[in-house]
């Protein structure tokens, strides 16, 4: 916390990664936060106070140990923020939370971690947006988080609607991910190669299809023209991940739109083709 006047928020940070470190280098600058960040074998004990806010960074597979640790931690009041790829771990959360869960998403970055290097390029753009259906909720991320967040130069909207802010970046990365993972080539030569485009503009209308049948209308012309707005260098996480044979959320993303495709009844073939051709060039199972 930077030194002067009374805490205003109390927030921790699960998850030591890079968008957790990132969150938490940004927060601990603000007059009146008080910020803690918990690693995987840091304990919940440590915490004192009740929190106003807990933001979960940890990816996909360290997700389920990670919401177990919070029973301890969940008052009356405190928000849970998850900022994952995905739409299922916040119908997890919303399921055993109640209105006490606010759906979550932060882009217009890109960071990630280099050794003990914390490492991010940025847009100009940097933003989060909260979602939840609850009046209570939405005031509070309105009149308590969002000044702290603009303060730090990280643009946040507050919405009602958590699967329209959930799908409207689940749709890009699905897409983004699922090619630049098959191709293993960051996002610029992808779209040079007109086969990785076509698979990409697949992905993305096979993705919107079944965001429509779950409720939520997303633009095709929107998404693709956001990807086209990336750096050429732009490399997704899980690309980086699969790189590196480290724990990825290949699940988290193209998985959950197939499944929830099927569940629905609308097909999924460009992004199911896409994880096959992912497990077959990194030999996973």
């Amino acid at each position: 916390m930077a030194e002067g006047g009374k805490i205003k928020m109390r927030a921790a940070i699960v998850g030591p990664g890079a968008v957790g470190k990132f969150l938490s280098m940004k927060l601990v600058q603000v007059d009146g936060v008080d910020v803690v960040q918990i690693g995987k074998k840091d304990s919940f004990e440590k915490i004192s106070a009740e929190l106003d806010f807990i933001f979960i960074a940890v990816k996909q597979p360290d997700f389920s140990a990670a919401i177990r640790k919070l029973y301890p931690l969940i008052g009356s009041n405190v928000l849970i923020i998850p900022l994952q790829n995905g739409i299922e771990h916040y119908e997890i959360l919303e399921g055993r939370f109640g209105k006490n869960a606010v759906a979550g998403t932060i882009g217009g970055l890109e960071v990630y971690k280099s050794g003990k290097k914390l490492v991010w390029r940025r847009s100009g753009n940097e933003h989060i947006n909260l979602a939840s259906r609850d009046n209570a909720a939405r005031r509070r991320l309105s009149r308590g988080l969002r000044p702290i967040l603009n303060s730090t130069g990280i643009k946040t909207s507050i919405g009602n609607d958590p699967k329209k802010i959930l799908w409207e970046k689940l749709v890009r990365m699905c897409a983004i991910v699922g090619v630049c993972a098959a191709s293993g080539l960051p996002i610029g030569k992808v779209l040079q190669d007109n086969g990785w485009k076509n698979s990409l503009v697949k992905a993305l209308k096979a993705a919107t299809e079944i965001a429509k049948a779950d409720g939520t209308s997303v633009s095709v012309s929107n998404a693709l023209s956001a990807i086209l707005a990336l750096s050429p260098k732009f490399e997704p996480s899980l690309l980086k991940d699969l790189k590196r044979k480290k724990p990825n959320e290949l699940d988290a993303i193209l998985g959950a739109v197939v499944r929830r495709g099927e569940k629905l009844g609308v097909g999924a073939g460009p992004i199911a083709e896409l994880i096959l051709k992912i497990k077959k060039k990194y030999k996973l199972k």
